[in-house]
This record gives C-alpha cells, structure tokens and sequence, in this order.
C-alpha cells in the first residue's frame, strides 16, 4: 500500500466521520414541527384515570420551570406541570398538565430508548426511615392479601433541560424504557 493510497483512505474514513457527528440543524427541526391539531374536552386526559389506578404514586414527573417556554405560538409561562407523554394519530406529543387539566400540547420530535442503567446512575434512591419502611411492608401486605388493591410502582422518570446554540431550549423527559425530546425558542 503507498502512501497515496493510505492518504485517502484516512481522508474518506474522517470525511465520514465529520459526517455521522454533524450538529443537528434545530432550525430546521423548529420550523417543521406543527402544533397539536388535537384538544381534550374539558382538559381532561381520557387515560389519566386508568394510570392512577395501576399506579401507587402518580406515575407523572413533575416539572418546575423558571423561565418561560415558547413553542411557535404556545407560551408556557413558569410554573409546576406534570409532564405526560402520549401517541396521539400516530405522532409523540407530551401533556403539560396544571391541577389535573391538560393546558398545554407539545409534540415531540425525537424519541429514543433509554440506556440500561440509566436511571440507577442519575436517580438517587429514596432513604426511607422506620414509618415510611413500615407503611411499605402494611402496603404490600395489603396487596398481597387482596389483589383488586395490589398495584406498581411508577415508572421511573428523569427531565433534563438543555441550553443549544443559545436559541432554543431542550427539554428531554425520560420516563419509563423512552426518551423524548421536545424543543422551545428561547426569549
């Protein structure tokens, strides 16, 4: 092999490579993602009610926001919202919800699985004094006796809020075995 040979070889393999790593273009993501062509009656989520069965604890993480999100012409201003992801007419939306109300529908524009372990890494585990232990094993004995009353636990759930190209916000909800991405214009 000569050394012309060898040099292009080393080209094409880090030509590709620039390739594969590119930065998104979240403009572009920006502009061809639409609104929710969809709304709940009343706000209400129509599964809501069957989570909160199966669950023991709301299955739903909980967002604080100290800025404002916008997305296109959707302004979600600070505050608490329970964050609920759902597959609407084949698409990824998340349900930013207020006192049990849907206020807000944000679609997604990616979705991945999440890394094995992920969660036993970036979650800490909750210390549970001797009452709470208690309540526990009374909870499990119940639901072991009775199995109309034996329920999950909630799927474990992670949100994380990035800053790119200091235009947008990312928002990253992890819940469950998926992760998905929305994307806000900054102010």
């Amino acid at each position: 092999m000569n050394k012309k040979n060898l040099f292009y070889i080393i080209l094409i393999f880090c030509l590709s490579f620039g390739f594969c790593c590119a930065e998104e273009d979240y403009f572009r993501i920006y502009e061809e993602l639409q609104p929710a062509d969809f709304s709940y009656i009343f706000g209400i989520d129509p599964y809501q009610n069957e989570d909160y069965i199966r669950y023991k604890l709301s299955p739903y993480p909980l967002l604080r926001t100290g800025v404002d999100f916008r997305f296109k012409d959707i302004v979600i201003p600070n505050g608490y919202y329970l964050l609920t992801p759902r597959r609407q007419n084949d698409r990824d939306y998340v349900l930013f919800k207020q006192n049990g109300k849907v206020v807000f529908i944000i679609p997604v524009y990616k979705k991945e699985l999440v890394e094995p372990g992920f969660y036993k890494k970036h979650v800490p585990q909750v210390k549970k004094n001797l009452w709470n232990k208690t309540g526990d094993m009374l909870s499990n004995l119940v639901g072991r006796i009775s199995k109309d009353s034996k329920r999950t636990p909630p799927p474990k759930a992670y949100i994380e809020v990035n800053e790119v190209q200091n235009t947008f916000w990312e928002l990253i909800l992890y819940y469950g075995t998926q992760k998905y991405y929305l994307l806000f214009l900054k102010d």
